[in-house]
């Protein structure tokens, strides 16, 4: 990085020092989200661009208008995305930058969303084996049922999407990174999987190139992972195909 980049890193990352805990009672509000005596847990998981924000609006949407056998509920959709634009400095396209200072927000904001025994959705992309971990014994430890909702969409499509996000919202997610993000979201679904049986279900939605939804499988086990999303790549071959996409 550049001096003036390394600058800019450090002061978002000292400005979230400073107001992290004020920023997670503004975001984990407990007059609208109050405490609950079985609070729902969910990560979210699948590459940048796969659609998985628009699932999880939907489902938060769905929790608070109630379903049938089930009461409404509020749930704390928290989505570290929207994060960097409480940072000053923040402009799309030196996301990169706002990585740590990011981080250091959803530490307290998961903080007190345990604390106060809420409801929560976390959109990420569980590309992160050590973070996926450290949340999962956390919730285990607090007596609630670890859910992940696996969200895949091909990744040529997906890379499109990111694209085109870029275009409206300024927003960039480097090829590399896009790569990284897209193997480590499968291999650490199928990890947890394996390691935590009973007390992990992973939901998987596999979504169209209109990015409907085009099958749904409730609790998957990694041989079902494995039949439902056969296709699979190592970095070199995923870089060479959105190589030719954006060639094309």
């Amino acid at each position: 990085m550049t001096p003036e980049e390394i600058a800019i890193e450090e002061a978002a990352f000292e400005f979230a020092k400073a107001n992290r805990t004020s920023l997670a009672r503004t975001i984990a509000d407990t007059s609208i989200f109050a405490a609950e005596a079985s609070p729902l847990t969910v990560f979210m998981a699948g590459s940048p661009g796969a659609g998985k924000t628009e699932i999880s609006k939907a489902m938060v949407e769905t929790l608070e208008e109630g379903i049938p056998g089930v009461p409404a509920q509020r749930v704390l959709r928290i989505d570290p995305d929207d994060f960097r634009c409480l940072i000053p400095g923040y402009a799309g396209d030196n996301s990169y930058l706002y990585q740590r200072a990011v981080t250091k927000i959803l530490e307290r904001v998961l903080d007190r969303a345990f604390n106060k025994h809420l409801s929560f959705l976390l959109d990420g992309t569980l590309a992160n084996i050590d973070v996926a971990r450290r949340n999962i014994d956390r919730v285990l430890r607090n007596q609630r049922m670890a859910q992940v909702i696996y969200v895949y969409q091909r990744p040529e499509l997906a890379w499109q999407f990111v694209k085109a996000r870029e275009i409206t919202e300024g927003r960039n997610i480097p090829m590399d990174a896009f790569v990284s993000q897209y193997l480590a979201a499968r291999r650490n679904v199928v990890e947890l999987r394996k390691s935590y049986g009973e007390h992990f279900s992973v939901d998987l939605i596999i979504k169209n190139t209109d990015r409907t939804a085009m099958a749904f499988e409730g609790d998957v086990s990694v041989e079902q992972i494995d039949a439902l999303i056969p296709e699979t790549y190592d970095q070199n071959e995923l870089v060479e195909l959105l190589t030719e996409v954006e060639q094309s």
